[in-house]
């Protein structure tokens, strides 16, 4: 598998900072956790209360030691039968994916 990332550099006190972007898809049903699994990576806090999700974006950073950076950016996908079209999208633009699903519903 090869990632595709997008890279950005940029000039600051005549040095070039180099920021590479990754996105990352969260996909499953309703009701599986995935805004909980996002909320514990990004926050690290338990999302206890369901709260439906159309679509979240979500982006961290990350310095590295060379003084470049990396542009996290996490999308929390809605598990609704509504956004199905959606995922074509995502397997087109995306880096990487989690996919969430209930051991109740194999």
């Amino acid at each position: 598998m090869r990632l595709k990332f997008s890279t950005v550099r940029e000039r600051h006190n005549s040095s070039v900072v180099t920021t590479t972007q990754y996105t990352i898809f969260v996909l499953g049903s309703c009701k599986v956790g995935k805004s909980a699994l996002v909320g514990q990576f990004l926050w690290e806090e338990f999302l206890r209360e369901y709260h439906p999700t159309v679509e979240e974006f979500n982006w961290i950073e990350y310095k590295k030691d060379n003084g470049g950076k990396t542009l996290l950016q996490v999308i929390d996908s809605s598990g609704s039968r509504d956004f199905l079209a959606m995922r074509h999208l995502y397997a087109t633009i995306g880096d990487a994916f989690v996919v969430s699903f209930s051991c109740f519903s194999i």
